[in-house]
């Protein structure tokens, strides 16, 4: 079997360079594309991480800074339209608590990660099809252009994050409102969106 050198992670979003620092240190060299024409640093409210999630930020090594940026959830209360709660619950006490930071706060983060660490990001580049091969998978993009991320090496087996083929796209293609969907390989879900805020 053949072992991917190279990968292409469509969406530059927080899963989008998530998956990319991931990729890199495996060793594998990724190339991010995004549609929109510069970094969304400043979009989005405030994001939810469980501890699932702060784990998975850890294994890229960004887990120290989300502690920085964020502050701990250790109650939650959940309300109905009208502001009458229906739901009260604590954190989990064998776990640590979830934490509350704000998306710009995250994304800029992971963008200045990404950067360092010398993972290229092309900026105004929306995807509109791949197709794969037994070598390589093909991205399609608005503008005309189209690039090709294949694999070189021979390896007893490929490594579960670039265990990609085109199924990956076309499962996100089918989930509306998904910001990042990685083209080599299954999308990363290092954060979730709450709308239930830190409370006392």
């Amino acid at each position: 079997m053949t072992q991917a050198r190279t990968a292409m992670i469509i969406g530059s979003g927080i899963a989008g360079s998530v998956a990319a620092l991931a990729l890199h240190r495996a060793g594998i060299e990724p190339t991010v594309f995004e549609a929109y024409d510069r970094p969304s640093d400043d979009v989005g409210g405030e994001l939810m991480l469980a501890p699932n999630g702060i784990d998975a930020l850890g294994i890229v090594g960004v887990e120290d800074d989300v502690h920085r940026l964020g502050s701990p959830i250790r109650r939650t209360v959940m309300t109905d339209g009208r502001g009458r709660p229906f739901g009260d619950f604590e954190h989990l006490p064998d776990l640590p608590p979830s934490r509350a930071v704000k998306r710009t706060d995250l994304q800029r983060l992971l963008r200045e990660r990404t950067e360092a660490a010398g993972v290229r990001i092309v900026y105004g580049r929306r995807l509109v099809g791949a197709t794969d091969s037994p070598d390589s998978i093909t991205a399609s993009f608005a503008d005309g252009s189209s690039r090709a991320s294949g694999t070189t090496t021979t390896a007893p087996r490929p490594p579960a994050t670039v265990a990609a083929t085109a199924s990956a796209y076309r499962a996100a293609q089918s989930s509306p409102g998904s910001a990042d969907q990685t083209a080599r390989g299954a999308r990363p879900s290092a954060s979730a969106r709450s709308r239930a805020g830190p409370v006392g």
